[in-house]
């Protein structure tokens, strides 16, 4: 949950960014500081921002994340592997 509302608040500053110096630092920045319950180390080298047509309004920004996760019972993972989270967004 705290995966998908991060990606979700990012691709939110990403439609209203697009005149920004930097958009794509931007949406990255919103996604880290909505992350809070997230190690955002591990997150900030697993982020995507994508704009097939460019920051131009009207176009499309596709928001991505990636969160490895791990469940242990009794100190032996018994699961693992990574969340995925992904937003697209119209551009304003």
């Amino acid at each position: 949950v705290a995966l998908t509302d991060a990606v979700r608040i990012g691709a939110r500053k990403a439609t209203v960014s697009r005149t920004a110096a930097d958009p794509t630092a931007a949406t990255q920045a919103a996604i880290l500081g909505a992350a809070n319950d997230l190690d955002k180390s591990t997150l900030s080298g697993r982020l995507s921002v994508a704009t097939p047509g460019g920051w131009t309004q009207g176009g499309s920004v596709t928001v991505s994340a990636t969160y490895p996760y791990s469940i242990n019972i009794l100190g032996i993972v018994v699961a693992s592997g990574d969340l995925h989270s992904a937003t697209t967004e119209r551009l304003e």
